[in-house]
């Protein structure tokens, strides 16, 4: 059974989150009013903040602490702020900060599950090389009209990418996929569509 927003949801309304006078926020699950509702739903009913809104059919932005709450944490921050900054220069590392996020991009750390999957769906984005037969088709690509109702046939009929399409023509794939979109709207406006 599938919700729409502002439906009866457990004890709340679906993609709505409710609140009392004092700014407090509705638990859909067991009906009590909570200004850190994120912590109450992972303490008592064992969900994390993303699970939470994604059963409820909040945003994944949607603020799961409540307006006093907030209000308390931004004049604590105020007070500490300049203590805050000094301690995090004193304590900051710009070289081992990029190095780590090199090494995060490069799949360093990793499980091998993970390594395996991001490298089949980037192969898969690429996709295959294109035949000598499907690259004589294509054709020169400064024939514009001609390059792009080909490049259509092969992406429609062939299920070759932009990308390899690109690597075949030697041009960067956003202007490849320009050309082609372009290419499109022009027939769609041909046949009056």
């Amino acid at each position: 059974m599938s919700l729409s927003i502002g439906d009866q949801d457990g004890y709340g309304r679906y993609g709505i989150l409710d609140a009392d006078s004092d700014g407090a926020l509705l638990c859909h699950k067991c009906g009590e009013y909570f200004q850190h509702l994120a912590t109450h739903a992972r303490m008592t009913h064992g969900l994390y903040a993303a699970e939470y809104r994604s059963q409820h059919g909040l945003g994944r932005s949607a603020r799961l602490v409540g307006e006093q709450a907030r209000q308390a944490m931004r004049q604590g921050y105020e007070r500490r702020k300049d203590e805050a900054l000094a301690d995090l220069a004193k304590h900051r590392d710009p070289d081992k900060a990029r190095a780590k996020s090199v090494g995060a991009i490069r799949g360093e750390g990793w499980r091998p599950a993970v390594v395996a999957k991001r490298t089949q769906m980037n192969q898969a984005r690429a996709g295959r090389d294109l035949t000598t037969d499907e690259v004589s088709h294509l054709g020169d690509p400064v024939h514009v009209r001609a390059w792009t109702g080909a490049a259509i046939w092969l992406i429609d009929e062939r299920g070759v990418t932009i990308r390899a399409i690109a690597e075949a023509s030697d041009m960067r794939p956003g202007t490849a996929e320009q050309r082609i979109r372009r290419g499109r709207k022009e027939d769609w406006e041909k046949r009056g569509m």
